[in-house]
C-alpha cells in the first residue's frame, strides 16, 4: 500500500509529517509522526528523526503495516541526512526488530525540602521570564548546558514553555554578577487544601540548565525560598545532570526511580563517529556494522588524538575490531554502559574480535536524558 506524507503545523522549528497508510475507502489503517530535529552527540548537533504517536487499527494489526512505514523511513534516510532516529517505546521488545535500543532513562528524585540546608537560601539574580527575550536566553543557557549531555534536543526558542499559560510552569532566569544569565528553572506547585489550610505541597522542577558550578548551586538555593510553602521537591528528570545527584547531602531522605525512557536507532554510524568527543591520548580502531534493513551496515576506520579523529571507509566485509549489530551499536556510541573489554564481550550483538581498549576509550559512559516527550 501507498504511504500518504501530510506536512504538520507550520512555524515550528520542528519540522513534521504525518506518514499514514490508507485503505481503499481512503481511511487510516496505520500511521506515525515523524519529527525532524538536531539533538546532541557530545558537543555536536546530529539531524534526528524522532518518532512518535505510531499506531494501527485494531482490524489491521499484525499484517506489516508499522513495519512498512519504518522501511520507507530507512530507505529515505540518507537521502535526508538523517544520523540516528528517536522514540519513546510501548514496547522494548516490539522496537528492538527494527534496530532500536534503549539509551535513556528517566531519573525521578524526590527529598524533603529542608535537605537543601548545605546551600544557602537566595531569590539574588533571579527574574521571573515574562518576555520573549528573556526566553531567548533561557534558550542560549540549555543549548550550553546541552554540551556533552546526550540525545538532548537543540532548543531554538524554547517554543515547548509558554508564558501564557500557567500549567506549562513559571520560568525563573538567573544573572550572574555581570548581568548575564547563566541558569534557568521551570517549576511548578501543587498543594492540598485540608480543613481551612494548604498542606502537603510539592515543588515539581519541571526543566533546568546552568552553565556553571555557581548558576546549579544558585537554582538550588532559590528552591530554598519555597521552604514553609511546601514540603518537598521533586524532580521530574535528572538523568542527564549528575551534577546535581551528587551535590545532594542526605541520601537517606532522598528517592530515586528509574523509568527506562528513549530508544534509538542508528541512521549514518559514519556521521556519529565524526561527532563523537575523542580523547587527546592517540587510538585507533576498525567497527563493522550490521544491519538486516542495511541502511547502517558497513565498516570504518577510526583514528584518533588530540581531541579529533580521521574516519575512513572500509570495504564492506573487511575484518574489524569489534562488530556490532545495528541495535547494540547504540547504546555504546552514547555512553549508555560503563563498558570494559571484558563486559563488552557480554552485550548481545556484539563480537569482538581484536584489542577493544581503544574503541571503549573513545565510547566512554556519558550523561543522556531529555526534559521534554515528544
Amino acid at each position: 500500500m501507498e504511504i500518504t506524507k501530510r506536512r504538520a503545523e507550520a512555524g515550528s522549528s520542528i519540522q513534521r509529517e504525518r506518514w499514514e497508510i490508507l485503505d481503499g475507502e481512503g481511511q487510516v489503517i496505520t500511521g506515525a509522526t515523524f519529527m525532524i530535529t538536531d539533538t546532541r552527540f557530545c558537543d555536536s548537533w546530529v539531524r534526528t528523526l524522532q518518532v512518535g504517536g505510531v499506531g494501527t487499527q485494531p482490524i489491521h494489526r499484525r499484517a506489516g503495516h508499522v513495519r512498512e512505514i519504518f522501511e520507507q523511513a530507512f530507505r529515505e534516510a540518507r537521502d535526508y541526512g538523517w544520523a540516528v532516529s528517536h522514540l519513546h517505546p510501548f514496547s522494548f521488545a516490539y522496537y528492538r526488530k527494527f534496530g532500536y535500543e534503549r539509551i535513556c532513562d528517566h531519573l525521578i528524585v524526590d527529598f524533603p525540602i529542608g535537605k537543601l540546608d548545605f546551600v544557602p537560601r537566595s531569590a539574588a539574580g533571579f527574574e521571573q521570564v515574562k518576555e520573549k527575550a528573556q526566553l531567548g536566553e533561557a534558550a542560549a543557557v540549555y543549548n550550553a548546558f546541552s554540551a556533552g549531555r546526550m540525545a538532548m534536543p537543540k532548543c531554538v526558542n524554547l517554543e515547548r514553555f509558554s508564558i501564557d499559560k500557567p500549567e506549562s510552569g513559571v520560568m525563573y532566569l538567573h544573572r550572574n554578577s555581570r548581568g548575564q544569565a547563566d541558569a534557568y528553572i521551570t517549576l511548578t506547585v501543587r498543594k492540598e487544601f485540608y480543613v481551612n489550610h494548604m498542606r502537603g505541597g510539592v515543588l515539581t522542577v519541571n526543566e533546568f540548565a546552568y552553565e556553571t558550578p555557581a548558576g546549579m548551586r544558585a537554582m538550588l538555593g532559590f528552591l530554598r525560598m519555597y521552604e514553609g510553602e511546601v514540603d518537598s521537591v521533586h524532580f521530574e528528570n535528572m538523568a542527564m545532570a549528575p551534577e546535581i545527584d551528587f551535590t545532594l547531602r542526605h541520601y537517606l531522605h532522598t528517592t530515586y526511580q528509574i523509568v527506562p525512557d528513549i530508544m534509538a536507532r542508528v541512521l549514518d554510524p559514519e556521521k556519529l563517529l565524526r561527532a563523537n568527543a575523542y580523547p587527546r591520548r592517540p587510538g585507533k580502531f576498525t567497527l563493522g556494522v550490521t544491519d538486516p534493513y542495511g541502511v547502517a551496515a558497513g565498516a570504518w576506520l577510526v583514528r584518533y588524538q588530540d581531541g579529533g579523529a580521521a574516519v575512513e571507509r572500509l570495504d564492506d566485509g573487511a575484518a574489524c575490531d569489534i562488530v556490532c549489530d545495528v541495535a547494540a551499536l547504540s547504546p555504546i556510541l552514547y555512553g549508555a554502559y560503563e563498558l570494559d573489554g571484558r563486559a563488552l564481550r557480554y552485550l548481545d550483538g556484539v563480537r569482538v574480535d581484536g584489542d577493544p581498549d581503544d574503541f571503549l576509550r573513545a565510547f566512554r559512559k556519558r550523561p543522556r536524558g531529555v526534559f521534554e516527550h515528544f
